[in-house]
């Protein structure tokens, strides 16, 4: 019995880790937006970088990014991905991993470090946003606004993990849900931009105060962070 859940356990820790049966990356011309589609069984991304995509196969931020070399946050890139079956949207991030490994040698390794951090919360007074109201999610999009010194903010479909993300590019500190919340939300919001569209006051000052807005709060703080 004991050599029959030995044997049960290796193979369990052995079983191969699945891939995807067809896959295209091709480098392209800089595009202004990125974006990311996937089903069941495929996934297409266009104008990615390397950076951002291991952001997405491992579950991390782009803070806890490190090293390699510049072209990984510099060339864009075209992904397309077909698997075999029905898989979710977990293990379409998990199949990528490998994928990254084979094409471009794509090697890492796990450390902890004591970083600053800005927790994201929903402040006293609650949210000021409404739920999603259905629609494919397509993140945050910077629009252009009525008052040429501001730029619209428009969400649809935006999930707290995926705002938790876009805040930590945007200040480039790490920013972390800890809003309790498993809903989706639309909203949109005319803040000050600078110099081009899409170019934020990216400063904890102006960001707080737009979140104040949507009903949220930043609460600042230090702990060890795996990069």
């Amino acid at each position: 019995m004991k050599n029959t859940l030995l044997l049960l356990s290796i193979a369990l820790l052995t079983k191969a880790q699945p891939t995807f049966e067809v896959a295209s990356i091709k480098e392209i011309e800089h595009a202004e937006f990125s974006k990311t589609d996937y089903g069941p069984a495929n996934l297409h991304a266009n104008g990615v970088t390397v950076k951002q995509l291991i952001e997405w196969a491992y579950d991390v931020t782009s803070m806890q990014v490190i090293g390699g070399p510049s072209w990984i946050t510099e060339k864009q890139f075209e992904v397309d991905a077909k698997a075999e079956g029905a898989h979710t949207y977990k293990e379409l991030r998990a199949m990528l991993q490998p994928l990254l490994a084979e094409r471009f040698h794509l090697g890492i390794r796990r450390e902890r470090r004591e970083l600053p951090v800005y927790a994201l919360t929903v402040s006293k007074g609650g949210l000021k946003l409404r739920s999603a109201q259905g629609g494919r999610p397509t993140g945050i999009l910077l629009q252009s606004s009525v008052d040429p010194a501001m730029v619209r903010v428009v969400g649809q479909s935006v999930s707290m993990r995926y705002l938790a993300s876009f805040l930590t590019g945007t200040l480039s500190s790490l920013v972390e849900d800890e809003t309790g919340l498993d809903k989706s939300y639309d909203f949109a919001i005319d803040v000050p931009f600078s110099g081009a569209l899409g170019k934020l006051e990216a400063n904890a000052a102006a960001v707080t105060e737009v979140l104040s807005r949507l009903g949220f709060e930043l609460h600042s703080r230090k702990r060890s962070v795996e990069l």
